[in-house]
């Protein structure tokens, strides 16, 4: 869980950085909220995370637990 958090809040930061968002209070609590992570060993995520996470399943497919594809209507 505080893995997903740790990337939801780089994306943060590169979305805050890319539009150039006149707040950056918002932008030192991110980086605030990024380094306690780091200090309690959650890093940014590297090739290695993204080609494991790939191998799980191809992007966008979803699947079940057993292995099997889910329906989605």
């Amino acid at each position: 869980m505080k893995r997903d958090a740790r990337i939801a809040l780089e994306k943060c930061k590169e979305l805050h950085i890319a539009s150039e968002h006149p707040d950056e209070q918002i932008l030192e609590h991110t980086k605030e909220l990024i380094g306690e992570l780091e200090a309690q060993g959650f890093h940014g995520t590297t090739p290695d995370d993204e080609a494991e996470d790939a191998q799980e399943g191809e992007a966008g497919e979803w699947v079940d637990e057993d292995g099997s594809d889910i329906e989605m209507s």
